[in-house]
C-alpha cells in the first residue's frame, strides 16, 4: 500500500476515534494533546490490524509516534 492511502486511513481513522478535525497529516499529536495513551493503542491496534504488520516495543518512540507521516514511515519500515 502506498504512504499516501496510508496517512488518509491513519487520519481517517483519528478524526473518528478523537472526534477531533483540527489536523492534518504533519501535525504533531503528541504535543497537541491528540494522541493519549488510550487513543495510541487503538491506534497501534488499527496500524496492526489493517497493515498486518507487528510493531517492535523499541520503535514506539515519540519521534516514531508523532506525526501520521512518522507513523506512516514507521509502519513502512516494519513491512
Amino acid at each position: 500500500m502506498n504512504s499516501e492511502r496510508m496517512a488518509v486511513d491513519i487520519v481517517r481513522f483519528l478524526r473518528e476515534a478523537s472526534h477531533a478535525d483540527n489536523f492534518d497529516d504533519q501535525t504533531d499529536l503528541l504535543e497537541s494533546g491528540l494522541l493519549n495513551s488510550l487513543l495510541l493503542m487503538d491506534l497501534l491496534t488499527f496500524v496492526e490490524r489493517q497493515y498486518s504488520v507487528r510493531l517492535p516495543a523499541s520503535d514506539l518512540t515519540p519521534a516514531n509516534l508523532s506525526t501520521v507521516g512518522a507513523i506512516v514511515e514507521l509502519i513502512q519500515r516494519s513491512t
